[in-house]
């Protein structure tokens, strides 16, 4: 299994910051999200999509869309897990908890009080080509595209279950979502974030 950290966005409210290369918890954010799928033990290669990443966005599409998209060419087939290089409290539990989940679907996608998590899902990913055509049907919006694709939804009560505080979802836009982060890290332990 394949596992895709979206390395694209270009962290206009950071002061331009590539979001990848902060510095968080004594590494890279990307560093502490690769460590912490590396630490679910079941995927056979980590890759970066994006701008200076390992696979280039696909063309003719726009945001985190062309991320997932290009993802899914270069996986071609099997299962795949994709999430943002922004999101520093990646939870191993919860991504193994969803892929026991997705059972006999095509994707799993959580939903909670703040909505659905299109950068935090599992997908086959065979589904390329449908997702391509439902993104161009949904004004290029991964959340319903990826339900049109026949997602299974993934609601509060079962995220909570492996993840209880969601930190999973925990995103960084702004420097006061970055001081938030360190202030979280801190008190989960900063060594529970860094790398091994």
């Amino acid at each position: 299994m394949k596992a895709a950290i979206l390395v694209g966005g270009k962290g206009s409210r950071l002061g331009g910051a590539r979001k990848a290369d902060l510095p968080f918890a004594g590494a890279a954010l990307l560093d502490v999200v690769r460590a912490q799928l590396a630490a679910t033990g079941i995927f056979d290669e980590i890759f970066t999509v994006g701008s200076g990443g390992d696979v280039e966005d696909a063309q003719g599409f726009v945001g985190p869309a062309a991320g997932v998209v290009a993802a899914c060419g270069y996986a071609s087939s099997g299962w795949l897990f994709v999430c943002a290089c922004d999101m520093p409290f990646v939870s191993p539990a919860l991504v193994k908890g969803l892929l026991e989940a997705v059972g006999e679907e095509k994707g799993v996608l959580p939903h909670w009080r703040a909505g659905y998590e299109p950068l935090f899902v599992w997908l086959k990913a065979e589904l390329e080509e449908p997702l391509k055509k439902a993104l161009r049907q949904n004004a290029m919006r991964l959340a319903p595209a990826m339900l049109a694709c026949g997602f299974a939804v993934a609601e509060e009560p079962i995220l909570r279950r492996y993840d209880p505080q969601l930190l999973s979802f925990f995103n960084i836009n702004t420097e006061s979502d970055l001081e938030e982060a360190q202030r979280i890290a801190q008190e989960k332990g900063v060594k529970t974030l860094a790398l091994p």
